[in-house]
């Protein structure tokens, strides 16, 4: 196995509020070490909240992005109102929609739509750093913001009343700012507007001011990574070292290689490429994508997804469908503004109907089709016996959307019977719609049964936590292919910020290899704790609806890298949980093992209700990494043997 700077255990903090990991500023989890920090973060505690250095993303702002609203507050709220930065104009509109549909019964809501173009300077000098340290720093030769694409933000201003309503669409949306684009963004305006440079201020200003630092990425050890954060303090004692080395260790391509980056990304993700044998493959691969763009004009997508790079056909992952290309995948600023753009493409091409939650999913998902649209039926359970019910009571009634399932779901790792789903949806004209995230596509094989596949690249496909993303693709031998082909050409906006597809690029080079040895390690651990006399039960796509899985399951594909662990003893929970050394916070699909109270954290406010679903509020969710198996072995095996 490869060495990797946070395989290890104790590179991790155990403080509240640290990033995971540790070592990036834009880090998309969060340390709540203790059972008790999970609670009183959800009670919204300012003891805990104030020590929140980062959080996830569509939950917590990021700290620029923060910035970056408070910024345009200043500048364009007047007083009582608040404001929420968007993506694009199609986003804003959307906002001002659901806040004003959340807040009928208050009467008409006065929103506004900012559009606020963030242009470039014309004209740069290197920083002054960049001459002194030339080894670290890229600017001294070019613009800090050369490549860089031209960014209109739109600013939604609202009552200060609706705020809360503001951030759930945030969060049910994922039509988020990266915290890269934000950290752009105001380093662009405190240079190219005195108001505005006034308002980000001068301390500010200094730090965003650096120009980004591309590196080709050379063989990491946690040796190497403590020597490059020496080096940077020791060199740049003014310069933010956390920033340094994630630069340093992760992305190696221009900006301006973004575009192709892109189509690299979506081709994976259709299978027609596999895993390059080594760093120079794969940067070659990018920039022959970026032959390709320049060749074809300004057409970004790819209508051939033919390829000379035979180095990248030796893994590659078939998705099974005859005709399925990049041309077919959609990519997005994360993985639930995957799901929230298919509804309301679905609702947009097919009509305002109703949809189908069919098992238990992540909750915002349900949100989503709740909240927007015309509704939906939850069948929670994931049963046949709901199946059932669907067929004999919903659908001769009711013409429907679409079935929103997860395979499996999370965090009861449930299978859909997806054979027999499909069977209804050619009969009554239904489209499906599968999220494969805690699988993925390495280990199942699903689109042949769907109309539209959701994921979230957040997650093992990237591996890092680092970066957010998300796709869908579309099954060409859908029968609703056309129609759903039409409706995101027009309804998709490409809103996944440069600097994050580099990233998303960068990372999801051994995607295949990852998600193997974390698939080997969760089921060591999985049978583990199984057999463990103090466990009441493990749920894994191993032991839940095994046959169902089974006949998805690809041949040298696995179970996943997720389970859940209910003990017998309640208050068990809690003292395995605290004394649990990993790596402990939300998010899933880590290449490091990540452990969080799933229940808490999701549904605090709804725990009676969850658990009428077989969610039990003392759930433990363990995504499980890439350390090896001794160490994962003796972890848990001290975190079992603490008393309660």
């Amino acid at each position: 196995m490869d060495e990797h700077p946070f395989l290890t255990f104790n590179a991790f903090s155990s403080k509240l509020g640290t990033p995971i990991p540790p070592d990036s500023q834009h880090s998309v989890s969060v340390t709540l070490p203790t059972w008790k920090d999970n609670v009183r973060y959800e009670e919204g505690d300012p003891e805990v909240h104030n020590q929140l250095q980062t959080g996830y993303p569509r939950f917590v702002y990021h700290k620029l992005v923060r910035k970056l609203m408070d910024v345009c507050e200043r500048k364009f709220a007047r007083d009582g109102e608040k404001v929420l930065v968007l993506p694009s104009w199609g986003t804003a509109q959307q906002c001002r929609e659901f806040i004003r549909s959340q807040s009928a019964d208050a009467g008409p809501v006065p929103i506004r739509i900012v559009e606020l173009a963030v242009a470039k300077p014309r004209a740069q000098t290197a920083a002054p750093e960049a001459a002194r340290y030339p080894a670290i720093s890229s600017a001294s030769e070019a613009d800090e913001f050369a490549g860089f694409p031209e960014v209109t933000l739109y600013i939604v201003v609202f009552p200060e009343a609706h705020a809360k309503v503001a951030k759930q669409f945030w969060q049910h949306s994922g039509a988020i700012i990266s915290s890269r684009k934000a950290q752009h963004c105001l380093r662009v305006l405190s240079r190219t507007s005195d108001t505005f440079a006034s308002a980000t201020g001068a301390s500010f200003h200094d730090q965003l001011s650096r120009a980004p630092r591309y590196f080709a990425k050379g063989p990491v050890s946690a040796e190497s990574v403590a020597s490059a954060r020496e080096a940077a303090a020791t060199q740049r004692s003014a310069i933010d070292v956390d920033t340094y080395v994630e630069e340093r260790f992760g992305r190696n391509l221009s900006v301006q290689m973004a575009d192709a980056a892109k189509i690299v990304v979506r081709r994976r993700i259709a299978g027609v490429l596999g895993e390059e044998s080594n760093e120079t493959d794969a940067e070659n691969l990018v920039q022959q994508v970026a032959q390709e763009i320049a060749d074809r004009g300004t057409n970004h997508e790819s209508s051939d997804t033919s390829h000379n790079s035979t180095a990248a056909d030796g893994h590659k992952v078939d998705r099974g469908i005859p005709g399925l290309a990049d041309k077919d995948v959609f990519l997005f600023p994360c993985g639930m503004n995957a799901i929230y753009t298919t509804h309301v493409v679905l609702r947009r091409t097919f009509g305002e109907l109703k949809s189908v939650q069919y098992g238990f999913p992540y909750l915002d998902t349900l949100k989503i089709l709740q909240k927007f649209g015309a509704g939906a039926y939850f069948l929670g359970n994931g049963t046949e016996e709901e199946l059932d019910y669907l067929e004999r009571e919903v659908l001769p009634k009711e013409k429907i959307l679409a079935v929103f399932t997860e395979f499996p779901s999370n965090p009861l790792c449930k299978s859909a019977n997806l054979s027999r789903l499909r069977q209804l949806a050619n009969t009554h004209s239904f489209l499906i719609v599968i999220d494969e995230t805690i699988a993925n596509f390495v280990n199942v094989s699903v689109l042949e049964y769907a109309d539209v596949v959701c994921s979230s690249l957040t997650k093992i496909f990237s591996g890092d936590s680092n970066v957010m993303g998300g796709s869908v693709v579309l099954n060409p031998l859908s029968p609703h292919y056309h129609e759903l082909t039409k409706g995101f050409k027009e309804h998709h906006e490409d809103i996944v910020w440069c600097e994050d597809a580099l990233f998303l690029e960068r990372n999801s080079r051994d995607f295949r290899r990852r998600a193997l040895i974390c698939n080997k390690n969760a089921e060591f651990l999985a049978e583990f704790l199984r057999n463990h006399p103090a466990v009441e039960r493990v749920h894994y796509p191993k032991y839940t609806n095994t046959d169902v899985y089974e006949r998805h399951k690809r041949p040298d594909g696995g179970f996943g890298s997720l389970f859940s662990v209910v003990f017998k003893e309640d208050s068990k929970a809690i003292s395995f949980y605290d004394a649990l050394r990993c790596a402990k916070g939300p998010s899933l699909g880590t290449n490091f093992t990540l452990a969080s109270p799933y229940a808490i954290l999701a549904h605090y406010g709804e725990l009676d209700w969850a658990e009428t679903f077989g969610v039990s509020r003392w759930l433990v969710r363990v995504s499980v990494g890439m350390e090896q198996q001794d160490v994962l072995l003796t972890v848990f095996t001290e975190a079992l043997s603490v008393p309660e």
